[in-house]
């Protein structure tokens, strides 16, 4: 009887610890992405309005590089459970593939 139930608690045990659901959700995704990328978001903005007070070249390198740091850094919101499933996957994809685009054809 003591073995049963020396056996019957460790297979609890087993079991509790092996249910420990696995993390989904990015520790980014718990916070605004506008409040994560606020420096991405601040540089971009800079660049873009150095760029239309002053077109030249190097300003719109500048540009670009901003655009393509803000890119960056917001694709990897896409895999956060607000936009990782069906239509809003889809429209967040394109807007990435969208904004990549546009930064080849910038300042042109």
């Amino acid at each position: 009887m003591k073995k049963i139930t020396l056996l019957t608690v460790l297979f609890i045990l087993i079991g509790i610890g092996s249910c420990k659901k696995k993390e989904s959700n990015p520790g980014y995704c718990s916070t605004n992405w506008a409040t994560a990328l606020n420096d991405e978001i601040n540089s971009f903005t800079a660049a873009a309005i150095a760029y239309s007070t002053n077109p030249t070249a190097e300003n719109c390198s500048a540009y670009k590089a901003a655009l393509s740091d803000y890119i960056d850094a917001l694709e990897p919101w896409g895999n956060c459970p607000a936009y990782a499933s069906g239509t809003n996957k889809a429209q967040f994809d394109d807007a990435i593939a969208n904004a990549r685009a546009d930064l080849q054809n910038a300042c042109k």
